[in-house]
């Protein structure tokens, strides 16, 4: 793709937004490397999910303090991980503390002349969306179907398993949970002795690779239901709000390059918020 200085500003007032692994971090990536590969220019990227991450682990940050003490939180609940709070007091509260942080960046001008990765459910908190619209950004809603969202998801389900920060846990918990129960309940079985009593070498250890082939097929497929239901559930309830909450809509293939040109070729086409309404909730087609 070829830029010029010109699109900088373009870029870094357009704001990636949809489903999880559906390629929000990995497209406002390449955007940013191919813009400077081309422009010979560099803009800088903010992660939220980062930024959010940093300051619910300060116990010292002003903001989250002020958010602790008006919701009657407890210092014990630092470090503000998501699961955690999520599971603790729900999750319009760790929401409520996301659109906080953000409009707190916002404000302070630190999406400023930067391409901001945005994390997933963040637009669809009103006060975050109002205020990103206010600021004069369009927010491009990259959708896909399930049958390209399951492999992202479970390429970063198994990175997220090998130590890599990925803040999905909204996610990669249950299908973690799923999978371990699987797995327990089939350990369980062999331990009463519900499969084999016959404890002749030979026989106890055809009969234990049997077994625990057939634990693996098991587990698995608890993982990759857990998934899809989790995948179909997002969809079902989200794609009707991204779509209201973008200025345009890009259906995605999973292909890195193909997906930046069609959102390039969006931008470039129409690029601004009043032309881009035009072409809301997928009316420009595949």
């Amino acid at each position: 793709m070829e830029f010029s200085s010109k699109d900088k500003e373009l870029l870094t007032k357009t704001i990636l937004i949809g489903m999880p692994a559906v390629g929000k971090t990995a497209l406002t990536g390449y955007l940013c490397d191919e813009f400077e590969k081309s422009a010979k220019s560099r803009i800088d990227l903010i992660s939220t999910d980062a930024e959010i991450s940093k300051v619910g682990k300060d116990p010292e940050n002003k903001l989250l303090q002020d958010f602790i003490a008006s919701r009657g939180l407890s210092n014990q609940d630092v470090p503000f991980i998501a699961y955690n709070i999520i599971e603790k007091y729900g999750e319009s509260v760790f929401r409520d503390f996301e659109s906080a942080v953000i409009i707190d960046l916002l404000n302070k001008g630190e999406f400023n002349n930067k391409m901001v990765n945005l994390g997933g459910k963040a637009i669809l908190h009103p006060q975050t969306s109002k205020a990103l619209k206010e600021a004069g950004y369009n927010c491009i809603y990259l959708k896909a179907d399930s049958k390209i969202l399951l492999p992202h998801v479970m390429k970063d389900y198994y990175a997220w398993l090998g130590g890599k920060e990925i803040s999905r846990s909204n996610v990669n918990m249950p299908i973690k949970k799923a999978e371990a129960q699987q797995a327990k309940q089939y350990i369980s079985e062999i331990k009463a002795g519900k499969y084999f009593s016959n404890k002749e070498y030979g026989a106890v250890f055809k009969q234990t690779r049997r077994l625990l082939k057939k634990m693996r097929k098991e587990t698995n497929r608890a993982r990759d239901l857990t998934a899809r239901t989790i995948i179909a559930k997002m969809l079902y309830e989200r794609d009707a709000k991204y779509a209201l909450s973008a200025t345009a809509t890009v259906f995605v293939e999973g292909d890195l390059k193909k997906d930046a040109r069609k959102v390039m070729s969006l931008l470039k086409g129409s690029p601004t918020p009043a032309n881009l309404q035009s072409i809301k909730n997928g009316r420009n087609g595949r």
